[in-house]
């Protein structure tokens, strides 16, 4: 009598090969987009930040100003020379806090983005990602703020203090100041600024879900 055994072998399915890093999470790029990101914030310094322009019959070339982080340029002795008939007060007087502290700043923040790269997802990299995103709007904030205090903090004792009633010169625009038409926009600096505060809160975003898909895909491998 013959016993047959039949031996079935089993199959082991092999492991399934790691999950590659996607290219974006590499030290190296983080690094090197942060360095670009630090960058275009140092070159903002060297760049006017607000740039304002004025034309008049007696002026028909114009006399401009041009709003740095730390110092204002252009036609300021004129400029003054027009605010004192008006009631202004003299630039120099304007935002002297946010002038004497601007490149410290600055600093701080390019060395926030290089921090920031080394953290690829955590609650480190939104605190130091936020500082940069919030540098260029807090900016413009307060340079909204302080025109709006030299438009309504008018000396009354000027030349011209009682015919010119309050106002809040434009950030962004053109209007009528007496018989000044006066050309406001932002200057190549704060562009650079938001540029960069875009890009790193897209990175950011990117690598944060980049990371969150790559740890759940690891998580529900057997």
């Amino acid at each position: 009598m013959t016993t047959e055994v039949t031996v079935r072998s089993e199959t082991k399915t092999p492991d399934p090969a790691p999950a590659r890093r996607p290219w974006v999470l590499h030290p190296a790029i983080r690094v090197g987009f942060a360095l670009l990101v630090a960058g275009l914030f140092a070159a903002s310094y060297a760049m006017p930040l607000w740039v304002s322009r004025f034309v008049a019959p007696q002026y028909p070339y114009g006399l401009n100003l041009y709003v740095y982080l730390d110092h204002v340029e252009g036609d300021t002795f004129e400029v003054d020379l027009l605010n004192h008939y008006v009631g202004l007060r003299p630039i120099e007087q304007m935002a002297c806090t946010e002038r004497k502290y601007a490149l410290g700043m600055l600093v701080v923040v390019c060395l926030a983005a290089v921090v920031a790269s080394i953290f690829p997802k955590s609650l480190w990299q939104v605190l130091f990602v936020l500082p940069l995103i919030l540098f260029p709007l807090g900016m413009l904030l307060d340079l909204t703020a302080w025109l709006y205090y030299a438009g309504h903090s008018l000396d009354p004792d000027s030349a011209l203090g009682m015919s010119v009633k309050p106002f809040t010169p434009k950030l962004i625009g053109t209007q009528k100041i007496a018989n000044f038409d006066v050309t406001s926009s932002l200057g190549s600096g704060t562009y650079l600024q938001l540029a960069a505060a875009l890009l790193l809160a897209c990175a950011a975003g990117v690598g944060w879900r980049l990371s969150r898909r790559r740890k759940i895909s690891g998580a529900s491998t057997c």
